[in-house]
């Protein structure tokens, strides 16, 4: 994107990223109708792109863009920096939302049934039912070991390093370093939700 600095109702697009549920919600209601006649108490999610778009996700799994519905069966919705927002139904399904669809087709992976998907800031792990991992985003700078993307047992995250970590072979190590684990409670493997990082899990 050019670098140049983008608001939304003369808020800075970054500080939006940052709102919590309640300041989005308000910030919403001050500034448009979308949230007419909808409650706080039903909302699970607003996120908001650099193209200025509002997304708002019910409990119910119905998902609204710019006031206007769009899709339902959502569980939850992924921010990659701005740029792209994916919805993730109950299923396990990646929906990309915005950006070229030919830059995502690659993790929508036609329509596929992930076992388990971890996104954080920067991309997307997800891992598949025939103990495969696909990656969208940006790992960090270094190696990558690929052999490390088959024949995975189950997927997580380090939150003290915040990294992405695979369980293979009896082992935990981090997927885009050199590193090997003991058991620690700062991997986190079950399905939940911080400012960091998603874990979406089908349980299978």
């Amino acid at each position: 994107m050019v670098d140049e600095k983008i608001e939304i109702f003369g808020l800075d697009i970054v500080k939006a990223y940052e709102l919590s549920l309640n300041e989005a919600y308000e910030f919403v209601k001050a500034n448009t109708n979308y949230l007419d006649n909808i409650d706080l108490n039903n909302i699970k999610d607003i996120k908001f792109s650099c193209f200025k778009d509002i997304y708002i996700l019910l409990k119910d799994g119905n998902l609204y863009i710019d006031g206007e519905y769009v899709f339902h069966d959502i569980k939850s919705l992924g921010l990659w920096s701005g740029i792209n927002i994916f919805a993730i139904t109950n299923d396990n399904i990646i929906i990309s939302i915005t950006g070229k669809d030919s830059d995502t087709d690659f993790i929508k992976n036609n329509n596929y049934k992930y076992k388990k998907i971890i996104i954080d800031v920067l991309s997307i792990v997800a891992l598949t039912n025939e103990k495969t991992i696909k990656v969208y985003g940006l790992p960090p700078f270094g190696i990558v070991d690929y052999t490390k993307f088959f024949d995975i047992d189950d997927i997580g995250y380090n939150e003290k390093t915040e990294e992405f970590v695979i369980f293979k072979n009896n082992k935990i190590e981090s997927l885009f370093g050199n590193k090997e684990y003991k058991k620690s409670k700062n991997i986190i493997t079950k399905p939940r939700e911080n400012e960091k990082y998603l874990i979406l899990s089908n349980d299978i």
